[in-house]
């Protein structure tokens, strides 16, 4: 019996030896980039490991594959980018367990990717993390411009509330008024210039 254990053992830390001896990541594009909706991109990605591994979208609960079975060590993709605005998951998963993935932001039209300029504004969320716990805590976008709008999405893309408030801010709540469950949260800043700027703001409960 105790023969028997020792080999188990041995073939489960080898197994997860194996699982930790190669990397996957993805290098473009990278994670928090804003990408217009209709737009065609290159996914690119790296597999060190020595088995293969699928490249995959989702969209909250919807898997949408790349690459299937890729056997090479790196790689490119076509991906055309849903015209539907929320956050997306970009996923590389080897078959040994190995696996990364990137959060991109897609917003309306049809264009170009989203680029913001250098002369920008530069915005803050304070308090950040935002702390419901003690319940009507609100983050404020500090340096937005007058006029601007904000939209929060969970990390599945799923949107969460919208809010065009002077000054611009959040008070922790989805569209219903109910208050959000702890994570993190991504927002989509639009000014009047048209300058999109992205970010994540921590809820704590």
């Amino acid at each position: 019996m105790k023969t028997i254990t020792y080999v188990m053992f041995g073939i489960c830390a080898a197994a997860t030896l194996a699982a930790a001896a190669g990397q996957v990541s993805i290098t473009t594009p990278v994670d928090g980039a804003t990408l217009e909706g209709g737009h065609v991109v290159d996914v690119a990605w790296t597999n060190s490991t020595t088995v293969t591994a699928d490249v995959y979208v989702l969209a909250g609960n919807k898997r949408s594959d790349l690459v299937k079975g890729n056997t090479i060590d790196r790689g490119t993709a076509k991906w055309r980018v849903p015209r539907e605005e929320g956050t997306y998951k970009l996923v590389v998963e080897a078959s040994n367990g190995a696996k990364a993935s990137i959060t991109v932001i897609v917003g309306a039209g049809g264009g170009e990717p989203v680029t913001t300029p250098a002369t920008a504004p530069k915005v803050y969320p304070s308090p950040n993390p935002l702390d419901l716990s003690a319940g009507g805590a609100t983050t404020t976008f500090s340096g937005a411009p007058a006029g601007s709008k904000v939209t929060i999405y969970d990390l599945e893309g799923l949107k969460v509330a919208e809010r065009n408030n002077d000054p611009l801010s959040w008070d922790g709540r989805n569209e219903r008024g109910d208050v959000v469950a702890g994570g993190t949260y991504m927002y989509v800043l639009e000014t009047p210039a048209g300058e999109k700027l992205t970010g994540k703001i921590a809820v704590v409960k």
